[in-house]
């Protein structure tokens, strides 16, 4: 992927700044119109200006909700984010230019929800919670046209407690908070700190040489907790990959003992930001794409803001004050990096904003 540096004291100011071009209904024509061109399709006059005029709003309208500060408004910024995040996947559904999606057909989609759903179990916080990906509303179509198949993915069957839906066919689509929180980057220290294991990515280092068809890979910067078995789970490896410990020239992890075929890993799609290493994060349903989980945790954690203030309660200042951290840390993650990568893939390339003294 391509880059763009950026140097700058003020990476989120300028990362708004750098995708405001977009929220004028002229800079959102001109854009849209040199995807068109770049992709060799013809768009009618109506609906290049519904395109145009719906992605102006959305950038428009993320900006005024990711304006929201975090310390003091932890509430306020955890509702804010979550629609702020909203209106960026939704300028995302609008650029793809071979459909004619715009504003108004994406309202059409969101008359049936969300696409997510909350349920509570018995039991103690976080191990009470759960989420579930619904066959309709806005995050199925968007799933949809990113190419997932959302069959095998979301539920359609209403159910009316969990008890049923854990007794149901979907049960195995069932998605617990802890396993939505383990596929976060940005927050490892948080995640680790907290449930004191290897969360659900890996950080490796393999040296790929085109004329090599084997490599050996180190697994090396994941947290003190990690075993073999973290690594055969998150790879999909069985374990006829032999690993073993090591500690070599002050770096210690995990590696392979022999070489293996490179095609196990080289391909794989990886997750880096400016607030994490890149890593391998183990699919949920088929995703991996951090930006999906952090709408859903977003999602997650609204929930809970609106509807259940006694466990917000609890979390802002009481028996579970101890994830208050964690949500806190999630949102100055999601403020800095969803935008960053929302402007990375409406361009296709990396915008990398760091102060003067990281580039010199």
């Amino acid at each position: 992927m391509r880059y763009e540096r950026i140097p700058t004291e003020e990476p989120i100011r300028h990362l708004w700044n750098r995708l405001d071009v977009l929220a004028s209904v002229t800079g959102a024509t001109t854009f849209i119109k040199r995807r068109a061109e770049e992709q060799g399709i013809q768009l009618e006059d109506d609906i290049l200006e519904e395109k145009s005029r719906g992605l102006a709003f959305c950038i428009r309208s993320a900006r005024e909700y990711f304006n929201t500060k975090i310390e003091g408004n932890i509430t306020s910024a955890s509702l804010a984010y979550y629609y702020g995040t909203f209106s960026l996947l939704k300028a995302l559904l609008i650029t793809k230019i071979e459909n004619p999606l715009s504003l108004k057909s994406i309202e059409e989609y969101t008359k049936y929800g969300h696409g997510l759903k909350s349920y509570v179990n018995e039991g103690v916080f976080p191990e009470s919670e759960y989420i579930i990906i619904l066959t309709n509303g806005f995050f199925a179509k968007f799933l949809s046209i990113f190419g997932y198949v959302v069959r095998d993915i979301g539920i359609s069957t209403r159910y009316n407690t969990f008890s049923d839906l854990v007794n149901g066919a979907d049960a195995q689509k069932i998605i617990s908070f802890k396993d939505l929180v383990s596929r976060i980057p940005e927050i490892s220290g948080m995640f680790i700190e907290l449930f004191n294991e290897q969360p659900r990515y890996l950080a490796y280092n393999a040296l790929n040489h085109p004329d090599h068809p084997e490599i050996e890979v180190k697994f090396q910067k994941n947290s003190e907790y990690i075993a073999f078995e973290d690594v055969y789970d998150i790879l999909g490896w069985d374990d006829s990959i032999s690993l073993c410990n090591y500690d070599e020239y002050g770096e210690q992890g995990i590696k392979t003992i022999t070489k293996i075929d490179k095609n196990l890993i080289v391909n794989k799609q990886t997750h880096s930001s400016v607030l994490s290493q890149t890593c391998y994060v183990k699919p949920l349903h088929g995703i991996n794409d951090v930006l999906l989980l952090d709408f859903m945790l977003l999602y997650h954690i609204s929930i809970w803001v609106r509807y259940r203030p006694a466990l917000w309660r609890e979390l802002i200042d009481g028996e579970h004050d101890k994830y208050r951290s964690l949500i806190t840390n999630f949102m100055i993650a999601v403020e800095r990096v969803v935008p960053n990568l929302v402007l990375d893939r409406l361009y296709n390339k990396r915008h990398l904003f760091a102060g003067f003294s990281y580039w010199s």
